[in-house]
């Protein structure tokens, strides 16, 4: 169960710094694009949002296992 938590927290915490440090940019809907970001999160994986879902759905997946007890 450790592994879980630990899997989704840092998933999470990727989430957090990538929406922290793209800003406002991530939430708006229009036809003109901003600047491509390559610096912070974004200069280490090229969609950090995706990768901290990912992250949390495999952690919670692994907690929920671990506290079923379940192997399927």
């Amino acid at each position: 169960m450790g592994a879980g938590v630990a899997i989704t927290v840092l998933g999470e915490l990727i989430r957090l710094w990538g929406v922290h440090h793209i800003g406002a940019i991530s939430r708006t809907r229009s036809e003109r694009l901003g600047p491509l970001v390559a610096s912070g999160p974004f200069a280490w994986l090229r969609n950090p949002l995706y990768v901290g879902n990912i992250a949390l759905w495999v952690g919670l997946r692994a907690r929920r296992r671990a506290w079923s007890g379940s192997r399927r």
